[in-house]
């Protein structure tokens, strides 16, 4: 069983309540002043109000007859001190969410909780790790984020079936985690943690292939993963890294790199020596200009370059024959290379949000293509090839400068999702309902009222909206 697990932030708006003064106001949100007094008043409400929730679930729970059959439960965020009886009969439990509770004792029959694989125990005040959870023979995820904990010990090491532990926001607490050796755990989540420099122990981990380091104090990548020859996927994003002067020759062994939000300005030669990446991410970043060393990824399969301030892509990305995803949506390109039609296998290009007036045609070699987005750029046309791309899903083209409508698109049979509003169409042809695995069209904020033939227009509109399909106009 595939378990995928959520992180969850609450947001309180307290700018619509009573009794607070407004200092400044923007489109989104009020900036508010509030005495202690008012603050404490609000959390006692908050508090309040997650016990009464997690009371009215355990009661529904223990309502339960057949508590042998629920596999999925959450008491979190209620400020319990004690664990609920009911659990004790929960034999079949695979999901278990304790988060945001005051236990400071378990009882022994959380020890018999055999087909547990996944614990949820953030923000218990813990520390150190319950001895019950090393009986929990099936555990594969165990979450002890915001918590005191320091040390953990070889007792993990019986736990067989553990892959990831989560470690996030525990701030000073794991600049003195201890690790004893550990050949089970392929992934640890320490994000949120004002951490410049990894703990040493890290090394211990022997068969670790993730680890998540957003969100700390880094300024580069930590040198001791270069001992951690199994690890596969790194995830550093929003820390201020600087590369220059990093060896990338001795992390090489890395699939997978994502550093979104990091201030990075330039790659430098040797970053591409991680000829082993499968996925770059570099989101949010300040990149001007993309090295023509990208060539030197071979095996690139995901490329994501969103927002930030490239003009212009060199000729050796085009090389990149096992991309399937790239995304170029917020940067300043004004064209695009006729050398795009190499990329056979690309299934999905995010272009959007660019300065482009127009596409090559040579985008109709992409016959993978699925998915294409060149909304809010300024096109007057589009490509004649564009028919030509039969796997095609999903077309936006919403702000542009289209006036006519293009007639290829009638040739696109598998499309689902059309998006060509916000142009300057007067005119929607029949045709377009014999596109019939269509399910979203949105065609509004085009002159619809000059048309030349409303007639025909409310037909189409009729015809779409009795078939099912969700239309805009």
């Amino acid at each position: 069983m595939k378990i995928i697990a959520l992180h969850f932030c609450v947001l309180v708006l307290l700018g619509s309540l009573p009794g607070f003064s407004q200092t400044q106001e923007t489109t989104h949100t009020r900036i508010v002043r509030m005495t202690n007094q008012q603050m404490d008043s609000i959390y006692n409400i908050r508090e309040r109000r997650a016990i009464q929730k997690a009371l009215k679930k355990i009661a529904a729970y223990e309502i339960n007859t057949r508590k042998d059959t629920l596999i999925n439960i959450s008491i979190a965020g209620g400020h319990l001190r004690e664990v609920p009886e009911f659990i004790q009969y929960c034999t079949n439990l695979k999901l278990l969410r304790m988060e945001s509770n005051n236990f400071d004792s378990f009882p022994a029959f959380m020890g018999n909780l055999h087909e547990l694989i996944y614990l949820n125990l953030t923000d218990n005040n813990l520390t150190e790790i319950p001895g019950f959870i090393f009986q929990l023979e099936n555990l594969e995820t165990l979450n002890l984020s915001s918590n005191r904990i320091t040390k953990l010990p070889r007792e993990l090491n019986r736990m067989e079936h553990l892959k990831e532990i989560g470690l996030y926001n525990m701030h000073n607490n794991i600049r003195k985690l201890k690790i004893r050796k550990n050949n089970t755990i392929t992934r640890v989540v320490l994000r949120g943690n004002d951490l410049k420099k990894l703990p040493r122990s890290i090394k211990k981990l022997k068969q670790l292939k993730y680890i998540d380091l957003s969100n700390n104090l880094f300024t580069s990548i930590p040198k001791n993963l270069r001992k951690s020859k199994k690890l596969k996927t790194l995830q550093i994003s929003r820390n201020s890294i600087v590369l220059d002067k990093y060896n990338f020759s001795k992390i090489n062994h890395l699939e997978k790199i994502k550093m979104n939000y990091c201030d990075i300005n330039y790659l430098p030669s040797r970053f591409f020596d991680l000829v082993n990446l499968t996925e770059l991410q570099l989101a949010e970043n300040n990149l001007q200009l993309l090295s023509g060393d990208i060539g030197k990824l071979k095996k690139i399969e995901i490329l994501t370059l969103y927002k930030n301030n490239l003009t212009t892509l060199p000729d050796e990305l085009f090389t990149l024959e096992n991309l399937h995803t790239i995304d170029l949506y917020y940067n300043n390109l004004t064209k695009i290379s006729p050398n795009l039609g190499n990329l056979k296998k690309l299934k999905i290009l995010y272009l959007s949000f660019n300065k482009l007036y127009r596409i090559p045609d040579e985008i109709q070699k992409l016959g993978e293509l699925e998915e294409l987005y060149l909304h809010h750029n300024k096109l007057s046309e589009v490509p004649e090839g564009i028919g030509e791309l039969n796997r095609l899903r999903v077309l936006h083209l919403n702000n542009n400068y289209l006036n006519i409508f293009p007639d290829k698109i009638l040739k696109l049979s598998n499309l689902i999702d059309l998006d060509i509003s916000s142009n300057d169409i007067r005119n929607f042809p029949l045709e377009l309902t014999g596109l019939d695995k269509l399910f979203l069209v949105f065609i509004q904020e085009n002159p619809t009222a000059e048309s030349d033939n409303p007639a025909e227009l409310k037909k189409m509109i009729t015809y779409f909206e009795k078939a099912g399909v969700k239309i805009n106009y």
